[in-house]
């Protein structure tokens, strides 16, 4: 393809363009030149008959217009942030090029002393969006009060900054990407990682979007995926997909490479953080684990356990 210019879209985001030009980066050492278009994420972009699509299959708003960017041909792939994808992709969209895998923890953006991590009767104000977070959260901190933060990472960051919160949770990725945690150590915040929290599956993970039937793309793109990271996150992606969760839902999953075997740590978390099912197991490197997992979770409980979160948020 080294004739034609590959278009990638992204959003418009600092996190966003990052990601799209460490691909484009990728594409450009195979001697492919690229250019990056940015698409907005407006509903009245879409066709009507795209939105119901992939509306059905739990596609956020700016995804549903990547993917219907894509496949009205005006660009020939897009960067995401794994973790943000569904398991359940269009006909004819598949994914590609899985990045090297950043650090894949979540992080406590916070002011002053952590004397609120370490006095478990303390009280204390967490901003964060996610419904894992949140959930996780409440299982080792049930006093503390969660409220909701969302917006890209720079808009959380300055809710952040000009709240009276006591801290706020995000990706390590992302703020690593851009820089974002010195500019936060400037302004007198501290972090800590928090390493007992099950990270959403894919976490960490840049992939790209793009139509099966362009053959070439996809030989090209195919190139740049990183085999480890490829095989991690979509050992997650199938934990998830076997609980039928979006990826919205409360559910942590961790798949670690060590000496050619899988070790797979998953876990299903009732939104007020008092159910647990975890699951720990060795295995073959195969995407097949995380399915088996997922029944282990379903042996556990977790089709009741399942059945009242959906019912609690309101997806029945």
């Amino acid at each position: 393809m080294k004739n034609k210019k590959i278009r990638i879209g992204t959003r418009e985001s600092r996190l966003a363009l990052w990601q799209a030009k460490c691909f484009q980066r990728q594409l450009q050492e195979l001697g492919q030149s690229s250019e990056l278009v940015l698409i907005k994420s407006q509903g009245d972009v879409l066709s009507e008959v795209s939105f119901r699509e992939l509306s059905s299959l739990n596609v956020g708003l700016f995804t549903h217009t990547l993917i219907d960017a894509m496949r009205s041909g005006k660009i020939d792939t897009a960067v995401h942030s794994l973790k943000d994808l569904p398991t359940q992709l269009p006909n004819n969209v598949v994914l590609s090029a899985y990045l090297p895998r950043s650090d894949f923890r979540d992080l406590l953006i916070y002011r002053g002393s952590h004397h609120f991590l370490d006095d478990f009767s303390s009280k204390a104000t967490i901003a964060t969006g996610s419904l894992r977070r949140s959930a996780f959260w409440h299982y080792r901190y049930p006093q503390h009060e969660i409220v909701d933060l969302r917006g890209n990472i720079d808009t959380r960051l300055r809710k952040l900054v000009q709240s009276r919160w006591d801290g706020a949770i995000f990706a390590v990725a992302g703020l690593k990407r851009i820089g974002l945690l010195e500019e936060l150590s400037a302004r007198g915040f501290h972090y800590k990682e928090l390493n007992w929290m099950l990270s959403a599956p894919a976490q960490g993970t840049i992939a790209a979007t793009l139509m099966k039937e362009n053959s070439e793309l996809l030989t090209l793109c195919d190139r740049l995926s990183h085999f480890e990271t490829k095989l991690t996150s979509e050992a997650e992606r199938r934990f998830l997909r076997t609980l039928e969760g979006g990826c919205s839902m409360p559910i942590g999953a961790r798949a670690l490479l060590i000496n050619q075997k899988i070790h797979f740590q998953g876990a299903l978390i009732s939104t007020d953080g008092k159910e647990l099912i975890q699951v720990d197991r060795w295995g073959p490197m195969s995407e097949i684990l995380g399915e088996e997992c997922a029944y282990e979770v379903f042996n556990k409980g977790g089709r009741a356990l399942m059945k009242s979160i959906t019912q609690a948020s309101g997806n029945v």
